[in-house]
C-alpha cells in the first residue's frame, strides 16, 4: 500500500469517527469553546445488583450533569430511546437526554430538558393500551452556566 493510500485512509477514518452524536443518544455535549471545559449532561442506566435480566431485571436511573450525579429512581428495562419514538411517547422535542425501558405492559421514560435557567428531570409512565398521561417533574436544579 502507497503512503497516500495509507494517509487517505485514515483521514477518511478520521472524519467517520467523528460525527456528531444523533438525537436521543442521552447526552447532550456542550461545544469546547475560549477554553471552557465542556459540560456532559446524561441519563444513564446502571444494572443494579443481584438483578436477573430475564426473570426481575433491575436498572437504576442516575442524571450526570456537571461535577454532579444524582440517582432518580430505579426500572425494570432499561435502554436509549431513539429519536423517532419521543413523539409516540409523549417525550418533547427540546429533551437534551432520554432514557427508560418498557416491561410486562408498563413503560417508564425519563426525559431531561433545559428550561429557563434551570435542568429539570421528568417521569412519563406509559402502559400498554393507554394514552401517555402527563409527565411528572422528578428533579430540577439551576443549569451549569456553560449550557444556557
Amino acid at each position: 500500500i502507497s503512503r497516500i493510500q495509507t494517509v487517505f485512509f485514515l483521514l477518511i477514518l478520521l472524519l467517520a469517527s467523528c460525527e456528531p452524536d444523533p438525537p436521543g443518544e442521552g447526552r447532550y455535549k456542550e461545544e469546547d469553546y475560549e477554553g471552557k471545559e465542556q459540560v456532559l449532561l446524561r441519563l444513564v442506566c446502571e444494572t443494579a445488583p443481584g438483578s436477573d435480566p430475564d426473570k426481575d431485571p433491575r436498572n437504576f436511573i442516575y442524571f450526570y450533569f456537571a461535577d454532579s450525579k444524582v440517582k432518580l429512581g430505579e426500572i425494570k428495562e432499561c435502554r436509549t430511546i431513539p429519536y423517532d419514538s419521543w413523539e409516540q411517547l409523549g417525550i418533547p422535542e427540546s429533551s437534551i437526554a432520554v432514557t427508560g425501558g418498557y416491561w410486562k405492559g408498563e413503560g417508564s421514560y425519563y426525559y431531561a430538558v433545559i428550561d429557563d435557567d434551570k435542568l429539570k428531570v421528568y417521569l412519563k409512565k406509559v402502559r400498554d393500551n393507554e394514552v401517555p398521561g402527563p409527565a411528572r417533574e422528578i428533579y430540577v436544579a439551576k443549569a451549569p452556566q456553560e449550557i444556557l
